[in-house]
């Protein structure tokens, strides 16, 4: 029988907001984990613990990053007899979580991580197929199959950590699949739009840490995976990079610190060193 752990882990985040997404899917979480990665203990959950008087919150005051995070929700979920482990942002809320639900494999599947679309108005329409890349947010994993893997690789922090998840796990014989008739709708709090000569473009404004991690993440899964990573994948990789720089110098804020970490995080990834991102 399975029994479906959920981890949200949480960034700055405003808990009422929160709270509304986690309504979205939180009547299957046993347990519900709150994991919040701010540097600070301030954030008030009481409301979250309102609705959900059994939710498990981590407050540190230090940001251990996603992998870290779901690596520890994994193990307590594991204690606590659990299946599986559902992986959620802050800003994702579910549409037709229901239809998820009974999609999920059991736990002794082939099938070790089942995803699902992101913003898709048209998910009613989608069938269940297997990919190749879930999405972190909205992917459930076989605690299983994490523990016969390794878990999510903890050094890489931030970026890249669904993708090598998933190509690591099909490496040891496991498939990924994605839901059909249900999608996440998904929002990047950081996300901004500008014009420039009449052309409007989308601009992130991630801070210096997840650019590091970005880049580096993205080239040591070359060393890695070199067979899912051919040039055409590297050579979209350095175009989109130079793009980024462009916008960074164009329309962002502390400049210096996001293309310094920008370069840092080539070279890193280039020798294959996961280097912890320093400032």
């Amino acid at each position: 029988m399975m029994k479906l752990a959920v981890v949200v882990v949480a960034y700055h985040a405003q808990p009422d907001a929160v709270l509304e997404n986690i309504k979205t899917y939180g009547d299957y979480a046993d347990p519900l984990i709150l994991w919040d990665n701010t540097e600070r203990c301030d954030n008030d959950w009481s409301s979250l613990r309102k609705v959900y008087p059994e939710v498990i919150v981590c407050q540190y005051g230090e940001n251990i990053g996603l992998a870290s995070a779901y690596n520890a929700a994994a193990k307590l979920a594991s204690q606590r007899g659990c299946t599986h482990l559902m992986t959620m942002d802050q800003d994702s809320a579910f549409v037709n979580v229901d239809e998820y639900i009974k999609q999920i494999p059991p736990p002794n599947s082939v099938y070790g991580i089942i995803g699902v679309s992101v913003n898709r108005s048209d998910y009613q329409s989608l069938n269940q197929h297997i990919t190749g890349h879930t999405c972190q947010s909205g992917s459930t994993f076989s605690l299983l199959m994490l523990d016969a893997i390794g878990g999510f690789r903890d050094d890489f922090f931030i970026g890249m950590v669904d993708a090598e998840i998933c190509l690591r796990a099909s490496g040891r014989g496991y498939l990924a699949m994605e839901a059909g008739r249900c999608t996440i709708r998904h929002h990047i709090g950081s996300g901004r739009s500008v014009s420039i000569l009449g052309l409007s473009t989308h601009v992130s404004d991630y801070n210096a840490l997840r650019h590091y991690y970005d880049t580096r993440n993205r080239i040591i899964m070359w060393h890695e995976f070199p067979d899912d990573c051919g040039w055409r994948f590297k050579t979209k990789f350095f175009a989109n990079r130079l793009k980024v720089i462009a916008k960074i110098l164009l329309f962002e804020d502390d400049k210096r610190s996001k293309v310094l970490a920008i370069l840092r995080g080539l070279y890193h990834g280039a020798m294959n060193q996961p280097v912890p991102y320093k400032r």
